[in-house]
């Protein structure tokens, strides 16, 4: 893993200044996570970010589009948020989605980002 935070490179990369040399160290970040905290199993770590924003979204995730829903979980997961801590860090994703525009708004960045 990068010793820069993982946050830092993606917030470089979700905003368009990131460098190819972001891009390969949030990659190798990410396999990594999937890696350390869930034993090479990236069903099961998908389906705990699946759960987590589900629990800090509440009916709002229900609303949501499957779109956006996915792309939501594609960014939490990219986020590598820690296993043991992860309910947690889902409400404060929640909470910087909502100072950013809204889930909606926002997962329609990622779509666009992802060219989903």
């Amino acid at each position: 893993m990068s010793n820069e935070p993982h946050p830092v490179i993606v917030g470089r990369l979700l905003s368009g200044t990131g460098s190819r040399a972001d891009m390969t160290a949030a990659d190798a970040n990410f396999h990594a996570w999937i890696r350390d905290q869930w034993d090479g199993r990236d069903a099961l770590a998908l389906a705990y970010c699946v759960d987590a924003l589900a629990g800090a979204y509440g009916p709002e995730w229900d609303a949501l589009p499957e779109r956006h829903a996915q792309a939501h979980v594609w960014l939490f997961s990219f986020l590598c948020p820690r296993r043991e801590v992860m309910d947690r860090e889902a409400v404060d994703y929640r909470e910087v989605v909502a100072r950013k525009g809204g889930a909606l708004p926002f997962g329609d960045r990622i779509l666009h980002l992802k060219g989903w």
